[in-house]
């Protein structure tokens, strides 16, 4: 298969020194920093056509995981990459924020004074820059930004 979009960040695997909170991993976890922008709907669709979903960081344990292994390969972006797009969207409905994997919204990392009102944003982008702790922030869907693909790994059954 041939695939236009070419990760900045790519597979960071099981062969890392870092212990992953869920067990050993049969099949490492997926973590792609996309090197072509795009708007947020383009990003869903991308890292769903490579049957990646964008990043939802749905507990606090896997934004403790996820937030180590960015923050130790920031050094690969040369810092150029300051936001991302992740998985997390306000619904149209009701203005309510859901993960789009379905996953629950229990453990949230919003920067001061987020999310804001519905007109100020429908879709959640992540700071990675300027030692912001990785904060939060709803954005217009249709502005371009990177962002992230995911897969979780296949644990060793017990």
């Amino acid at each position: 298969m041939f695939s236009l979009v070419k990760p900045l960040i790519s597979a960071f695997s099981s062969s890392s020194s870092r212990t992953d909170f869920r067990g050993c991993a049969v099949t490492p976890e997926v973590l792609d920093l996309e090197e072509q922008p795009s708007d947020w709907r383009e990003s869903f669709k991308a890292c769903a056509d490579r049957k990646l979903e964008l990043l939802c960081l749905s507990s606090a344990d896997l934004q403790k995981q996820i937030y180590g292994k960015l923050y130790q390969n920031r050094s690969l972006t040369n810092n150029t990459v300051q936001e991302v797009w992740i998985g997390m969207r306000r619904s149209s409905l009701n203005g309510e924020w859901f993960w789009v994997n379905g996953d629950s919204v229990n453990s949230t990392t919003w920067g001061d004074g987020e999310p804001g009102g519905v007109e100020e944003g429908q879709c959640t982008i992540m700071s990675l820059g300027n030692g912001t702790g990785f904060e939060w922030s709803d954005d217009d869907c249709c502005m371009d930004a990177h962002y992230i693909c995911y897969k979780e790994p296949e644990l060793f059954p017990i």
